[in-house]
């Protein structure tokens, strides 16, 4: 029984000693001797989309989806009972405000949305002067302990179907390796870009 216990004993430390090398040899074979790997956060939902080089989502573009149904929904404040006249009316509001990125019955669409997207490492291009979003300050974090070439920030259409998104995070995985000369990339992942990366994963195993 005693021996049986010291060779599971060193069975084990033998494990624990080669999952505190994996991150070592995750860095190993890299073009850059840094030994630090890239990282590629995948933002959740909220990125600036645009159709015809106006914001979708702007504030006016929101007043102008709501204004139409206020009459509507001050009659559901006085009498809540008309429960169906308030749900048409954040209907026809919902359907106006995101009419420009909707699919048709056949998954197809009639605008082009685009979004603001760079390869680049995030020190050449975010401005962090401003009460910068969360996800702005995670890459910024990741930047400070990365050092410069090492966060990247990944922003795509989050109304489209994360499958299709999935190409898109291909290429810019493979951009983001040329440009930091490195073979290896991490990706950090918040809220909806769980799915994307899922996606990523399943198209790219």
């Amino acid at each position: 029984m005693k021996k049986r216990n010291i060779i599971i004993s060193v069975f084990l430390v033998a494990m624990m000693l080669i999952t505190m090398l994996v991150p070592a040899f995750a860095a190993f074979g890299d073009d850059c001797q840094c030994g630090k790997t890239p990282v590629i956060q995948v933002r959740g939902v909220g990125e600036a989309l645009y159709v015809n080089g106006e914001e979708v989502f702007s504030t006016s573009n929101i007043i102008s989806g709501i204004l139409p149904v206020v009459p509507q929904l001050a009659t559901f404040l006085t009498d809540t009972t008309q429960v169906d006249l308030f749900v048409d009316a954040v209907k026809q509001a919902v359907t106006t405000i995101f009419a420009p990125v909707m699919y048709n019955n056949n998954g197809e669409r009639t605008n082009t949305v685009t979004v603001e997207r760079s390869s680049d490492p995030v020190e050449d291009y975010m401005d962090y002067g401003f009460n910068p979003s969360s996800e702005q300050t995670l890459a910024y974090m990741l930047h400070q302990e990365l050092g410069d070439d090492h966060s990247y920030y990944f922003t795509y259409d989050w109304t489209a179907n994360p499958y299709d998104v999935a190409d898109e995070l291909a290429t810019f995985v493979e951009e983001v390796k040329e440009k930091s000369g490195h073979t290896k990339v991490s990706i950090c992942a918040e809220s909806m870009g769980g799915a994307v990366v899922n996606a990523y994963l399943a198209k790219n195993p």
